[in-house]
């Protein structure tokens, strides 16, 4: 249902970097990370300084085995995000809320 929500939202406001964001949190949730990773790169068009879009798509790409472009977006993420890490630990793999 949140993907449904979400696909709704990026038809109704098409430049808004915070629902593809969203709907990318949920791609990842499902282990979904191509999908993910697609629709952060939309975000990232939009709106590039949120550093925690880049730290999402850093784990997509990671889960992927996409260590070099995991790695690019690791260091976007922490110049543009001082406490990345610090907010996505709270996402991290044993989190439930990424279950």
């Amino acid at each position: 249902m949140a993907l449904a929500d979400c696909t709704n939202m990026i038809e109704l406001a098409e430049r808004s970097s915070y629902y593809h964001f969203i709907r990318a949190l949920v791609y990842y949730q499902r282990g979904e990370y191509q999908l993910a990773i697609d629709d952060l790169g939309k975000s990232i068009k939009v709106s590039d300084r949120r550093g925690y879009v880049y730290q999402l798509r850093s784990r997509a790409h990671r889960k992927l085995g996409q260590i070099e472009a995991a790695e690019d977006d690791e260091k976007t993420a922490r110049f543009r995000y001082k406490y990345a890490g610090w907010y996505w630990g709270h996402f991290s793999d044993d989190s439930p809320a990424v279950r």
